[in-house]
Order: C-alpha cells, then sequence, then structure tokens
C-alpha cells in the first residue's frame, strides 16, 4: 500500500468542463432533470468513462409504491459490476481526504463521497448556504496543492477559471463556481474578453447584491507560478469570495491567486455611530 503525496493535477476521464455535454437523461427537454443525488452521479460517471449509462437502470422495471411513496432506486452494485467491470465498495477515510481522493485517481480510481449540500454552489436553487442536507458527489479531478477539485453532482460538470492579463500581464488566476442552472446563460461566450458579471446582468438579470470576501498571503505552486510568469514560491495573495445575488441567493464562489507584485488593497472601517448615520 502506497502512502506517498499524490502531487499535481490528477483527473479520472479527463472531462473539461468547458465542453462537457451531459448525457441525455439530464438534457434540457426532461421534465425532471434530476431524479436522485445518487443515481445522478452514476448516470455522469459512467457517461464521461464512455458508457452508455441507460443500461444500468434495468432494475426500474421493479419499481414498487410503498405504500406512502415509490421506490428510492439506485442502481444496484452487481449490475454495475457486470455490464461495465465499475465495483463500487465502501472505503475507509483513515487519512486527509484530499490526499485519498488524489490517490484514488492516480490509480485511475474514484471516489464517492457523501457531502453537506451547505457547502456546494451548484445546489444554489435548493440547500445552498440554506440548509445541511447530505448529497453524493464523484470526484472527477483534484489539484491538492491548489485547492481544486472537479466534481460530478447532479447533472453536470461545471467550472470556470480565467487568467486575468492587463497590458499583457498577467495579474491573478481566477476560479469560479456557478449555480448550474446558470450554465445555459453563458454558453457562447468569449470570456477572454468579456465580463462574466456583465453577462449574467445581461443574459439572466442578475447583479451581486452582497459578498464575503477573505483574504490570505500564500505562496505559488507550480503550476500557478507557471500561468502567472513568476518563481515558484513567489509570495501570492489568495482571495476567497462568495457572493450572493440582489435576491440574496448564492451567485458565485470564487478563488482568486494574485500576483503579490501587481495587486494592493484599500479598506473603510466606520466607526458605528458613522455606520448607523450611513445606513439610515
Amino acid at each position: 500500500m502506497s502512502t506517498s503525496k499524490a502531487i499535481g493535477v490528477h483527473s479520472l476521464s479527463g472531462s473539461d468542463p468547458a465542453g462537457y455535454q451531459r448525457h441525455l437523461l439530464h438534457g434540457d427537454d426532461r421534465t425532471y432533470v434530476e431524479s436522485n443525488c445518487y443515481s445522478d452521479v452514476i448516470i455522469e460517471l459512467l457517461h464521461a468513462c464512455g458508457y452508455e449509462p441507460i443500461a444500468a437502470f434495468g432494475h426500474l422495471v421493479r419499481m414498487d409504491f410503498e405504500g406512502d411513496q415509490w421506490t428510492f432506486f439506485k442502481p444496484p452494485p452487481e449490475d454495475l459490476e457486470s455490464l461495465f467491470g465499475v465495483d463500487i465498495h465502501e472505503m475507509q477515510p483513515y487519512r486527509p481526504l484530499p490526499e485519498q481522493i488524489a490517490e484514488q485517481l492516480r490509480t485511475g480510481r474514484t471516489i464517492i463521497v457523501e457531502l453537506d449540500s451547505w457547502y456546494l454552489p451548484d445546489t444554489a436553487s435548493t440547500s445552498y448556504r440554506s440548509e445541511h442536507v447530505k448529497s453524493s458527489i464523484a470526484a472527477e479531478a483534484i489539484d491538492v496543492d491548489a485547492q481544486t477539485l472537479r466534481y460530478f453532482h447532479g447533472a453536470g460538470l461545471f467550472e470556470l477559471e480565467r487568467l486575468r492579463i492587463v497590458d499583457g500581464l498577467a495579474l491573478s488566476l481566477d476560479r469560479s463556481c456557478l449555480p448550474g442552472e446558470l450554465a445555459a446563460s453563458l454558453e457562447g461566450i468569449d470570456f477572454t474578453a468579456a465580463s462574466l458579471y456583465d453577462a449574467l446582468a445581461e443574459r439572466a438579470g442578475l447583479v451581486p447584491g452582497g459578498r464575503d470576501c477573505v483574504l490570505q498571503a500564500t505562496s505559488a505552486d507550480a503550476r500557478t507560478a507557471r500561468l502567472l510568469a513568476i518563481p515558484e514560491g513567489a509570495p501570492l495573495m489568495r482571495v476567497h469570495e462568495t457572493a450572493v445575488d440582489q435576491r440574496g441567493r448564492p451567485l458565485e464562489c470564487a478563488r482568486l491567486a494574485n500576483r503579490g507584485d501587481r495587486w494592493r488593497y484599500r479598506t473603510t472601517h466606520l466607526a458605528p455611530e458613522l455606520e448607523s448615520s450611513a445606513d439610515g
């Protein structure tokens, strides 16, 4: 058993969120795009790896009404192994989960993890930052050093990453997570020049209504250093932002890696009595 640290980016299928086409079972023409978190994850996981997930749902003919509800269905593990050679079994999370995910992806496997939807931006229309609900995700790619996880959840795979360049100089590497239902509104936009918030305002009628921002001094890993044209280990100012729209619903969860030699932040703090006057 290897206990060495997995370094760099590790991916299961190499799927790129920018061009990922979800399976027809999650098509926009469906009355109900999603079914349950586990089945939805299995559908996209099989689809991304080149299999036809419809074959895994023959068991639906055995569904019944259980007195007060329909049978809660999941693809049986024995069907997945028989049809696709996919073995699903429980594992022991005996060390930091990111390291264990990276180790499994490095060996061509993945981990389905049950997480709290409170922290999953793609559940903005249901539970994100509003209630604690268990939900299953499947890791597709991870970069432990860059603190980046790409995962299947619900009906798709979404990620936005931009290298901000001004006057030919790289200033920051921006990665944003948006609610999945906004994906259709952003299709076809060239973000090398376009503004994300301008696009959201124009196409979805959404504007930021508030923002929580945390600044952290850190250093550049190898990938970030290469993209920002700085030495590995050079100082960075990482910014973690969570924005809500004008109705208070989650809009964006962003992580920015800003070059330490090209950014400056200024804040203004008001005394309580001045703050009250300004609000009045």
